[in-house]
């Protein structure tokens, strides 16, 4: 059983990493567990967990204590966006990824983190984004992409499940932004754009993604009136969106997704 004493303030940490990863969760230990086995089995000191539990400190059981995971439990549900913020100002890194608690790392996939922090030696680069099962846009393994056989694309927008940002930028477009009703990975993307830099969509790393467990559970499914993902949930965060950066802006974001090939500067 796990002592909620332990976990419910934040360990002090003093990080020699490069890489803060960042897991809201809401009692959703079937898939936390071996996400965060995963993270640890294929990153090493170039990274540093941080587990926001919004959820009863029970959501932790099975996660051992380790020197790589800071435990930042809530007393109440922070959500998404709410949750990401807590572990922002809790981490010192310098990269930063976002990432879902039903993601899972595969073997295949076991230089991941390294493999898309190599892509900010160029300084324009302020975001890279996996390849899912679960995922929309150019991160989909199944989008029908004119440039197959390009594994490095440049692209309009990255989906929040799983995604690493330079912190300066993010720092410089004023963070995550929790007053939308949803959209917020798209938010970011539109403002990263805007002041200048590159989103990648890296198609050759590959992140496991069960998909909408903590939103269906929350909300119910898309056959429900407001549910995840259903028309309600959808055109409420459309609109949200355009409110904040008008409908061109917003336009130019969901049509022609991909820019072009992208190349090491």
């Amino acid at each position: 059983m796990v002592n909620s004493q332990n976990i419910r303030q934040a360990t002090i940490h003093y990080s020699v990493s490069k890489i803060a990863i960042l897991i809201p969760t809401w009692n959703n230990n079937q898939y936390l567990l071996p996400c965060v086995n995963s993270i640890l089995a294929f990153t090493g000191e170039e990274s540093h967990l941080y587990i926001v539990n919004n959820g009863d400190p029970e959501n932790m059981k099975g996660v051992q204590p380790h020197d790589r995971i800071t435990f930042l439990q809530q007393n109440r549900n922070l959500g998404w966006e709410g949750g990401l913020k807590a572990g922002l100002s809790e981490s010192t890194e310098e990269f930063v990824i976002f990432m879902n608690d039903d993601t899972y790392v595969p073997m295949a996939s076991k230089t991941w983190a390294n493999d898309m922090l190599a892509y900010f030696k160029d300084p324009k680069v302020a975001a890279v984004g996996p390849s899912s099962n679960v995922v929309m846009g150019a991160q989909s393994i199944f989008a029908p992409l004119p440039a197959l056989d390009a594994t490095i694309l440049k692209v309009k927008f990255l989906i929040g499940f799983c995604f690493m940002v330079r912190r300066s930028a993010l720092d410089e477009v004023g963070g995550v932004d929790d007053s939308l009703p949803g959209g917020d990975d798209f938010d970011l993307s539109i403002r990263l754009r805007k002041s200048g830099h590159e989103l990648l969509a890296a198609r050759d790393i590959l992140v496991y993604h069960h998909g909408f467990k903590t939103g269906e559970r929350v909300n119910g499914g898309p056959n429900v009136s407001g549910g995840w993902n259903s028309v309600e949930m959808t055109e409420k965060t459309n609109f949200g969106l355009m409110r904040k950066h008008g409908l061109r802006s917003w336009m130019d974001a969901m049509n022609d997704q991909v820019i072009g090939v992208y190349g090491l500067h």
